[in-house]
């Protein structure tokens, strides 16, 4: 799996979201899947910072999250002291792999979880696709007025 950088640290926000919500890096750690395209993305985000690590998964099975998490972001960072998930991650197997790594679980209640950053993130990351795909699209007028 090739892992896609998301996004960057925003050092202009860094200090008002230490202050209001998280303490450091890492402190928190995000997780879930979402399609962009015909793509299955499992995306991790640092709650404080909102820097964002994805990578392409074949499915959305607990096996491929935990692979992504280990690599992706564990052998990166170190374990976060949390982490927090939607229903889907709320499972023996997920809870299991949190306990080896001394991760507190945090579940988002489902009827926050259409309501929270990471979803605004996921909207982000469509919006940039898309406007990637029309700029370098043949038949789109970006490319025809070049």
């Amino acid at each position: 799996m090739i892992p896609i950088v998301l996004d960057v640290i925003n050092l202009n926000n860094l200090g008002k979201c230490l202050s209001i919500h998280y303490r450091s890096f890492n402190d928190v750690a995000c997780i879930d899947h979402f399609h962009l395209g015909n793509m299955r993305i499992f995306h991790i985000m640092d709650a404080a910072t909102r820097y964002s690590v994805g990578a392409v998964v074949p499915d959305t099975g607990m096996e491929s999250a935990i692979n992504v998490l280990g690599s992706h972001w564990i052998a990166q960072f170190r374990a976060p002291n949390s982490m927090q998930f939607n229903q889907a991650f709320d499972n023996e197997i997920f809870q299991n792999f949190l306990n080896v790594y001394v991760i507190e679980s945090r579940p988002i209640p489902a009827r926050r979880h259409n309501k929270n950053v990471f979803e605004s993130k996921h909207k982000i990351i469509r919006d940039i696709l898309i406007r990637l795909e029309s700029e370098f699209d043949p038949s789109s007028e970006a490319m025809r007025a070049q």
